[in-house]
């Protein structure tokens, strides 16, 4: 038996079954819903494997305060708009 587990994967895989399951009909909202759980888990989401920083600390893209609402000013400043 191998010490490797993909109980992380399995779980952040039923999470987002279980979010897009009410949304079915819904293509826009799906692809909303995946553009934001994207964000969330490079962005907000600390990671066990690396050292409790997200992706993108690690990556060197440093958020700080409140991630959400920092996000979301960014995007708002640079004319992003929600579905785009």
């Amino acid at each position: 038996m191998s010490d490797w587990s993909n109980n992380a994967i399995e779980s952040f895989n039923n999470r987002v079954r279980s979010m897009l399951a009410p949304r079915r009909g819904i293509k826009s909202a799906r692809s909303q819903l995946i553009k934001a759980l994207r964000v969330h888990y490079n962005h907000v989401s600390p990671h066990e494997g690396l050292g409790g920083s997200t992706p993108g600390e690690a990556a060197g893209i440093i958020v700080n305060g409140d991630k959400w609402r920092t996000l979301i000013q960014h995007a708002h400043l640079r004319g992003i708009k929600p579905g785009g």
